[in-house]
């Protein structure tokens, strides 16, 4: 498969239109210089979108992987048997995705569980300063993985903001419990710690809400 020559070939068939490549790039929902990549070779398409392209430019799939006409229209049983395994490796891809984004999620969790009942145990930070260090650098750089490759918020935008309400939630709770006792062992006043532990959780669900869909933004757009 010669990727010049398609390049080429894509290049000719939106000339034909009288497009420009932010104009494709916009039928797509694509950057314009995902575009530029597709037709100097540097980059192709995956097969949804080369389905997707054919369709638009009234050639077929075969011309396409070709990067010329070739005159004959492709078996609409081919063509169908094609669409259903861009389906297939679409939900498969997806499930793998909700799987590695859930284990992250899980194990983030778990990590801030033993680190605040250490805390709570030893009620000294001093004991848990490397594992929180070893947490932290380990959940950025699973974060940025993540987004960088468009993972962040796959779903939805309504199933989406749901699981980051809970995760934020969650969190803001679990930080809570902890400052509250913690408070109550400098001050000695259940109703300081009360009202700090409200406070607490208010500010965490909301900060970690914020950056939560700001980092679902981020995959998305890195995604497109």
């Amino acid at each position: 498969m010669d990727m010049q020559k398609i390049g080429t070939f894509l290049k000719h068939l939106r000339k034909e239109k009288g497009l420009t490549q932010e104009q494709l790039a916009e039928v797509f929902n694509v950057a314009g210089r995902t575009v530029s990549r597709w037709e100097t070779g540097s980059n192709m398409p995956d097969l949804s979108m080369i389905i997707q392209i054919a369709d638009f430019f009234d050639v077929e799939v075969k011309e396409i992987l070709n990067g010329e006409k070739d005159g004959k229209k492709i078996n609409y049983e081919l063509k169908e048997t094609l669409e259903k395994v861009v389906d297939y490796n679409k939900a498969e891809k997806e499930k793998r995705i909700k799987i590695f984004v859930t284990s992250f999620l899980i194990t983030i969790i778990i990590g801030i569980i033993t680190l605040n009942l250490q805390l709570l145990i030893f009620l000294d930070v001093r004991y848990i300063i490397g594992e929180a260090i070893i947490l932290l650098v380990g959940s950025i750089t699973a974060i940025v993985m993540t987004v960088k490759n468009g993972l962040w918020g796959k779903s939805d935008s309504t199933s989406t903001a749901k699981n980051d309400v809970i995760i934020s939630g969650i969190m803001a709770a679990l930080f809570a419990c902890v400052a509250s006792f913690l408070i109550y062992k400098f001050t000695n006043s259940i109703q300081k710690a009360i009202i700090w532990a409200i406070v607490f959780f208010f500010i965490i669900y909301i900060i970690g809400f914020v950056v939560l869909r700001f980092l679902a933004f981020l995959s998305n757009k890195r995604k497109r």
